[in-house]
Parts: structure tokens; C-alpha cells; sequence
């Protein structure tokens, strides 16, 4: 999906596995459903949670929130891979940065680190317009 625009013409689509979506922008999103639209194509989405992007806010909180009925979600954490090394496990975990552990080995949403405004909420910070 480096271009959001190159799946258009995809009309006949029965089935869309959109690998790594958590990096894709949210227009792709807008377009794969606009391309599963015409057959009623299930969409199958796998991703790391990379960040509180477009993908939390209109599809993880939504359906964590139970207004999306017709979204499943699987989360997993690497180590319940039983094929999945403990010990690497563990020495990713004292090394990285909690958040980034959480996001790329628990499967969990999480601020980014390293944020300039750490305590930045899009819904509480959101802009305001001045009429007068």
C-alpha cells in the first residue's frame, strides 16, 4: 500500500488479506473496503499495533467498545508462539523500551515512545474553533 491509490480498479475482489495494516494510511483503509464493497468481501487484517493511529481510534477502541459487530479481533503475544524463543523473549523485554515491548512482542496498543507531549489525548487536546 505504499500507494494508496494503485488497488482502484480491483473490482471482483471475494477475499482481501491486508498484511502490516497498522502501517498503512487511513485512505487505503477507506479504499480496500471500497474494493470489498462490490462482492461483500471479507477483509482479513494482520498488523503489530505500531501506534494510537486511525486503526486504534475507528477499529480496536470501537470494537473493544462493542460497536463493531461485525469485527473480530485475535491479539497474541510472540511467546505464546510455542515455537517462540523465552529467553529472546525476555532479553527484548529489559532492553526495549516498555512501550515498544508491549507494541511489538505483547500485541497491545500503545503510546509511542519518545513523544515530544507524552500526555497529548486527541480527545481531550482536540482543536478548537474560535467563532466571534
Amino acid at each position: 500500500m505504499d500507494n494508496v491509490w494503485s488497488i482502484e480498479g480491483i473490482t471482483n475482489c471475494r477475499f482481501i488479506w491486508n498484511d502490516e495494516v497498522g502501517q498503512d494510511r487511513y485512505q487505503a483503509w477507506v479504499n480496500i473496503q471500497g474494493r470489498a464493497a462490490f462482492k461483500e468481501a471479507q477483509i482479513f487484517n494482520t498488523t503489530t499495533p505500531y501506534a494510537l493511529n486511525w486503526m486504534y481510534h475507528d477499529i480496536y477502541r470501537p470494537w473493544t467498545e462493542g460497536r463493531l459487530s461485525d469485527v473480530d479481533i485475535i491479539q497474541w503475544r510472540s511467546i505464546d508462539n510455542p515455537y517462540f524463543p523465552k529467553a529472546e523473549y525476555e532479553r527484548q523485554k529489559k532492553m526495549l523500551d516498555s512501550r515498544v515491548f508491549a507494541m511489538k512482542y505483547e500485541g497491545t496498543f500503545q503510546k509511542m515512545a519518545g513523544l515530544v507531549y507524552e500526555d497529548f489525548d486527541r480527545t481531550l487536546n482536540a482543536r478548537r474553533t474560535l467563532i466571534g
